[in-house]
């Protein structure tokens, strides 16, 4: 049974715009482009869905066709592919977190198989691990005699769970939410704590190095959580199929995890505006702030921020492309 983390005097902090015609995004100067590595023929990246930053300086990517991850050098040098489809060790379904760890291992949270695999940085296996019900790691600071996951179908009284001795539980501003509302992105923060962006509202919420909620603030592109609806359906025997599912109008505001540097959270929202996945909105990580956005030339599928302080971009649209800029 979990033992709740009951929170006492979690701020609320100032809303950064309560929505996006109350408060425009205001455009920061356009980033500049320093490098661009194009896989032309398939052969480099293969089918990329996810992109992350390397604490060696480089990124990682996921290739969804092969079920394999491949670091590269930030000047795009292949360092190390590993994967393949199956269930055997280094082979993955559906990975669905990937980040590193303090010693620059790779970890792996995979949906599909329910395990969490450690890479080493040279992409050798060193563990495979049964995780039920996990979506992404949480910090060691959260459950010091466990491990703290988000549970894949979020709790609605909780934003992250521990396993391992004391088992406990962060619980969630959003309690009275239906579950299948409840679905979100966390990353970890540098100096501790994580912050957390939902898919179907800009609310975001700050976790400090312990796990307990530090303030919520709203994203200047404003969505609600919205309801969910019965639907129900005849079928042509006479039967009928019922259910509920989320309001097909809703506004999906995010379907990736923020990047983050030391003092920022960079948010790549969908939104319902001519800027979809065009635009990089910016948050003080100190304040929940909001500081502008950079608006994009391209749709990119995801985003990292590099050890040298430049922003990578994936792009999968035409040709798989990996652009890295620079913050002037």
């Amino acid at each position: 049974m979990y033992r709740s983390l009951v929170l006492f005097g979690a701020c609320i902090f100032a809303a950064a715009g309560a929505s996006a015609e109350a408060q425009d995004r205001r455009w920061l100067p356009p980033l500049v482009e320093d490098a661009t590595i194009e896989d032309l023929d398939g052969s480099l990246f293969g089918n990329p869905r996810g992109l992350s930053a390397s604490p060696r300086g480089g990124f990682v990517l996921y290739d969804w066709s092969g079920s394999s991850f491949q670091e590269f050098s930030v000047s795009g040098d292949l360092l190390w592919r590993t994967g393949g489809p199956g269930e055997g060790p280094g082979e993955f379904g559906r990975p669905i977190d990937y980040e590193f760890d303090s010693d620059g291992n790779l970890m792996v949270v995979d949906v599909a198989l329910a395990r969490l695999t450690v890479l080493s940085p040279d992409g050798t296996v060193i563990s495979t691990e049964r995780l039920e019900d996990a979506r992404q790691i949480f910090p060691t600071g959260f459950a010091p005699d466990g491990r703290a996951v988000m549970p894949h179908l979020q709790r609605e009284d909780a934003i992250w769970v521990s396993r391992g001795g004391d088992r406990r539980s962060a619980l969630s501003p959003f309690a009275d939410l239906d579950p299948m509302l409840s679905e979100a992105w966390a990353a970890n923060l540098k100096s501790g704590g994580a912050v957390v962006v939902y898919r179907w509202s800009s609310d975001i919420v700050w976790l400090r190095p312990n796990g307990s909620v530090r303030g919520v603030t709203q994203a200047v592109e404003s969505a609600s959580f919205p309801e969910v609806v019965h639907v129900s359906e005849e079928l042509p025997n006479g039967g009928e199929i019922s259910g509920t599912k989320v309001d097909p109008s809703a506004i999906q505001l995010n379907i990736n995890q923020p990047a983050v540097d030391s003092e920022k959270i960079y948010v790549r929202p969908l939104g319902a505006t001519e800027h979809s996945r065009k635009v990089l909105d910016v948050y003080a990580i100190a304040t929940g702030e909001y500081l502008g956005s950079y608006r994009l030339p391209h749709v990119v599928e995801s985003v990292a921020m590099l050890e040298d302080g430049r922003v990578a971009t994936l792009e999968v649209t035409f040709i798989p492309t990996v652009r890295i800029w620079r913050i002037e």
